[in-house]
C-alpha cells in the first residue's frame, strides 16, 4: 500500500536556489517552486490528465466523488468545482504541463527524461527509476496541502483465493505466511512495496526514510470508490480529463455526478 506524493529533482531543485525550506505545503507554494524550477527544456511540475492524479486535489478541497459509505454521489459539489478550477489554472501557466502534451507515457517518463521537476507519483515510480533512470538524483515529499488540509490518493494490490479451488485451506495459510511481517519486509528489500502491514510500518520506515512520504500519505488519503460498475464511470471521467487546460470543470463534474448517481441506484 502506498499513496501518491511529489517526486522533486534534486539537481534542479538546486540550480533554481531552493531549499528545504521551500518544500511546498500549500498550492500556492507549489505553483511559487513550479515557476522557479521551469527552463526552457522543463516545466516545474507535470501532471497525468487523470482522476488518479487529479484526485487528491479534490480531496485537499473538501470534495470527493462520492460520500463516505459510498452511498450517494458527491462529484459536483462547488468544493470539487473549485479543486478542477485551481488545476486548470495551474495548467494555464507556463510552469505546469501534462504528460499528453510533452509526448510522455505518464509522470515517471517525464520526469526520467527531465521534462518535468516535479511530478505527482506513486511508489512504483521507485521502481522505474531505478530501472530506467538511475543516476537521476531525486526524492519524495509528501502532497502540499489545499484549503480544507492534506489530501492524497492511496493504492494497493491483494491476495485473492479462487472460489473454486480445491485447495482454499492451503492458499490461505500461505496468504497468511505472505502478509506475516517479515515477509513483507522481505518483499520490501526484494522488491520494493512498501508492506501493507501495520507491524511492520516502524521497521520498514526505519530502514527506508527516503520513503516514508508514501506511508505517511495513506493517512488522509482515499482510494477509488468500490461500487459495481465504477471503473466505467471512471474511465469516461479520464477521457474528458486528456483534454485538461479547455474543459468546463462544472460540465464534467455534472457529468460525473450524472453516471455515479445511475450506478449507485
Amino acid at each position: 500500500m502506498g499513496a501518491l506524493a511529489l517526486a522533486i529533482n534534486n539537481t534542479a531543485w538546486e540550480e533554481a536556489g531552493l531549499t528545504d525550506a521551500d518544500i511546498p505545503t500549500t498550492w500556492d507554494e507549489l505553483l511559487e517552486v513550479a515557476e522557479r524550477l521551469t527552463t526552457e527544456d522543463r516545466v516545474g511540475l507535470m501532471l497525468t490528465p487523470e482522476f488518479a492524479r487529479v484526485g487528491p486535489f479534490m480531496l485537499q478541497n473538501g470534495a470527493w466523488l462520492v460520500n463516505e459509505d459510498e452511498t450517494a454521489a458527491t462529484a459536483n459539489t462547488p468544493e470539487a468545482v473549485e479543486a478542477l478550477t485551481a488545476v486548470q489554472d495551474m495548467l494555464a501557466t507556463p510552469y505546469v504541463g501534462l504528460t499528453t502534451d510533452a509526448g510522455a507515457g505518464w509522470g515517471g517518463e517525464a520526469f526520467g527524461r527531465e521534462l518535468a521537476a516535479m511530478v505527482v507519483e506513486g511508489p512504483w515510480l521507485m521502481g522505474a527509476m531505478a530501472a530506467d533512470h538511475p543516476d537521476l538524483d531525486f526524492r519524495v515529499v509528501e502532497m502540499p496541502a489545499g484549503p480544507a488540509g492534506p489530501g492524497s490518493m492511496f493504492f494497493t494490490n491483494g491476495w485473492g483465493i479462487a472460489a473454486a479451488s480445491p485447495n482454499q485451506d492451503a492458499a490461505l495459510d500461505l496468504v497468511r505466511f505472505l502478509i506475516e511481517p517479515e515477509q513483507q519486509l522481505a518483499f520490501a528489500r526484494a522488491f520494493g512495496p512498501i508492506p501493507s502491514s501495520i507491524a511492520a510500518a516502524d521497521e520498514w520506515a526505519a530502514e527506508f526514510p527516503e520513503l516514508v512520504a508514501f506511508k505517511d500519505g495513506v493517512a488522509y488519503s482515499r482510494t477509488f470508490p468500490t461500487m459495481t460498475g465504477f471503473a466505467d464511470v471512471m474511465s469516461d471521467f479520464n477521457a474528458q480529463l486528456q483534454q485538461f487546460g479547455a474543459i468546463n470543470p462544472q460540465a464534467v463534474l455534472d457529468s460525473v455526478q450524472g453516471n455515479l448517481e445511475a450506478i449507485i441506484d
